[in-house]
């Protein structure tokens, strides 16, 4: 598998951003800009050739909205209401072939979205798999399994599997304005970062490596494709990356600031402050090239 750095290494009025992760894939939406505005994705692949988007009959496809991010591209998953689970996913094939986290130890997960609304609410669960997915590997029963997903108050959960470490915050993220949500694990330990700033952390979580042989959904929970008890989310997304390792507090505000210059996202107000003060604005931070 392909690999390269999270960070690239900025020198910017003598000041210097390390490269601080390593990248095991990433699915970029301007990498479908040539389907057209407005076109229904029905798979969607990443830098390394991973695929998310099977041939589960009858189901819905998200679409493409060119410009949904500050001149750049973002697919857009409509939940289906509340009513079931009726709403758009893209998900990978079985047995983890298509899975960046298959047999993961320590891990990052970082996603651009914006979101329309709040989620689901399963009988007041405390843990993700009760919410409504944005990027999700949940299955039924006690699994080695990750997920990100958003509840009914526009509050983001982060989740980790067998035994569940599952923690939300950061107030409600429901509005016209983009957010960089990164989620990390190391030993056990999840930790939920918005825009920069650790919102809640989980000590309980797994030692355990990820499942080989799951699945994993963009835009819903992954056990709600199953006949699960969640549903699916109304985001846009347009970009989710994955890491190796779980990233310290200075590799997600390195990571938080090149996704926010470049997607028009605003990071938290100290995390500005910094960049303010060493000479780094969006400028400093290279646009990903869009592949032909």
């Amino acid at each position: 598998m392909k690999r390269g750095l999270a960070v690239v290494l900025l020198t910017v009025a003598g000041f210097s951003v390390p490269a601080s992760a390593v990248l095991i894939d990433e699915w970029v939406a301007d990498d479908l800009v040539g389907l057209g505005d407005g076109a229904t994705v029905d798979t969607w692949d990443s830098t390394n050739g991973l695929t998310v988007g099977d041939n589960i009959a009858g189901h819905r496809r998200p679409t493409l909205v060119l410009g949904s991010f500050n001149g750049r591209a973002g697919v857009r998953f409509d939940g289906g209401g509340a009513t079931g689970n009726e709403g758009d996913f893209l998900r990978s094939p079985d047995a983890g072939t298509n899975n960046p986290l298959s047999g993961a130890e320590d891990y990052s997960i970082a996603v651009v979205f914006r979101a329309k609304s709040g989620g689901a609410n399963i009988a007041g669960s405390t843990q993700w798999w009760g919410k409504s997915g944005i990027v999700d590997s949940g299955e039924g029963g006690a699994q080695a399994e990750y997920g990100l997903a958003i509840g009914d108050q526009g509050v983001l959960w982060a989740g980790h599997g067998n035994p569940d470490a599952s923690p939300s915050g950061g107030g409600s993220v429901v509005g016209p304005q983009g957010h960089v949500a990164i989620m990390t694990e190391k030993n056990g330990k999840v930790t939920l970062w918005l825009d920069g700033a650790n919102v809640a952390s989980d000590i309980n979580g797994s030692t355990d490596p990820r499942r080989t042989d799951g699945s994993m959904t963009f835009g819903c929970l992954n056990d709600a494709i199953f006949g699960g008890f969640a549903r699916c989310s109304n985001v846009d997304i347009g970009q989710v990356s994955f890491y190796d390792n779980g990233l310290n507090r200075t590799a997600v505000r390195n990571t938080t600031n090149y996704l926010a210059a470049s997607y028009g996202v605003v990071p938290e107000p100290s995390t500005m402050a910094v960049m303010a003060a060493i000479g780094l604005g969006g400028g400093a931070f290279a646009r990903r090239r869009r592949r032909a």
